[in-house]
């Protein structure tokens, strides 16, 4: 009771009447002890892991649904995910990637797997198997182009940080973000990699 009543407060601000209206309901109070005069919930201590976890677990989902997105596969159709660990996570948090992400089972792996596509999350990669599912043909010329891209992106970022007159005239920040995309296309180049070489052993 007492963190519905929390959460009541927070919620009067946006839904004042009925809030209130729910308030009285659940106990006998005098006009002094109504919700529009009650004291504020003391947000209490942070937890900055619990955080990070969440943060984390919200990738993993936001992952699972642009490989959905993108291949048009339906939000109604279970897929198995698998994940080689490279950075340690919480398994407590696998119950919402399921949930919100419509994960039938989540296994850990050593290698890659063949007819997968995949994604990755800070250090560790998600793989979700598509035979069957996917035009793999059509899927394998997609990934080539956006690998082609990638690289040429690459070149041009590190021309650039090879400039000696850019790097030392550049305020710090853009060149520590050209920095940033240089190691984020890296990354992306691995990843493409891994799928394209997955989707060509289905």
């Amino acid at each position: 009771i007492g963190l519905f009543e929390e959460n009541l407060k927070v919620l009067h601000p946006f839904m004042p009447f009925l809030s209130e209206e729910v308030w009285q309901c659940m106990a006998e109070r005098t006009p002094e002890q109504a919700l529009v005069v009650s004291s504020w919930p003391d947000p209490g201590k942070l937890e900055p892991e619990v955080l990070k976890a969440f943060s984390y677990t919200a990738e993993v989902i936001s992952g699972v649904r642009t490989i959905r997105k993108d291949k048009n596969i339906p939000v109604k159709e279970a897929l198995s995910l698998a994940c080689i660990i490279s950075q340690e996570i919480d398994p407590e948090w696998d119950t919402i990637v399921k949930k919100l992400g419509n994960i039938g089972e989540i296994t850990t792996i050593s290698e890659a797997p063949e007819g997968a596509l995949s994604f990755r999350v800070k250090s560790n990669e998600y793989f979700i198997p598509v035979a069957g599912s996917v035009d793999i043909e059509a899927e394998i010329k997609k990934i080539t182009e956006e690998l082609n891209y990638t690289k040429g992106f690459l070149q041009s970022v590190e021309k650039k940080l090879a400039n000696d007159r850019f790097v030392n005239n550049a305020p710090e920040a853009v060149v520590a973000m050209e920095r940033k995309k240089a190691m984020d296309a890296e990354e992306k180049i691995i990843t493409l990699k891994k799928s394209l070489a997955s989707l060509s052993g289905a």
